[in-house]
């Protein structure tokens, strides 16, 4: 099994798109990380790092659904090559905001398990979360190889689905502050 590092193109060179988009993508959880680390992300930081990674998964999300007609509009067609990893990292978000809320929760997993039963909007935060895993599971070249194209194209075609979901879950979750979820959910 060959690994390839998430900065080189299909050919093994070194892509300079491919590795800014790979900073830019580690920068909103390494300046989160670090607010947190030094006690600068507010009177509830665990809540506020719970909210910023589920934001940055929701944005990331809708920008890897943006890449195809961008590179369309833009005629960009290398821009292909960072939609997986834009994908990848909206549901590595996700996870960050799940593990955020388990915390918080205090690992209680029955808890947990309780609140997404009755909460509506954690429940559809919550199967937003299990299809972007499906998704990124299934995002390798092997297991595209193994589903085939065209089942896993249909597979694939489920981002439309957590995309809508995810920004439902953003908008409930708001309550007060809805103005960047009502953009959001404008744009999604």
């Amino acid at each position: 099994m060959r690994v390839r590092l998430p900065w080189l193109d299909r050919s093994g060179r070194f892509s300079t798109l491919k590795a800014v988009t790979l900073a830019l993508l580690a920068l909103p959880g390494l300046v989160a990380a670090i607010r947190y680390g030094t006690g600068h992300l507010g009177a509830r930081p665990l809540n506020e790092a719970i909210l910023v990674t589920g934001l940055w998964a929701v944005r990331l999300l809708l920008l890897s659904l943006f890449v195809t007609p961008a590179r369309q509009i833009l005629r960009l067609p290398k821009l292909v090559i960072v939609r997986r990893m834009i994908g990848v990292a909206a549901f590595a978000y996700a996870a960050c905001h799940l593990t955020l809320y388990a915390a918080d929760q205090a690992f209680d997993l029955a808890k947990i398990g309780s609140e997404i039963v009755l909460r509506l909007y954690l429940t559809i935060g919550f199967s937003a979360f299990l299809l972007l895993a499906a998704l990124a599971i299934t995002s390798t070249d092997g297991m595209i190889r193994r589903l085939g194209g065209k089942r896993w194209l249909a597979l694939h075609r489920a981002v439309y689905g957590a995309a809508l979901l995810a920004v439902i879950h953003y908008f409930m979750q708001s309550k007060l502050a809805v103005g960047e979820a009502t953009m959001i959910a404008g744009l999604g």
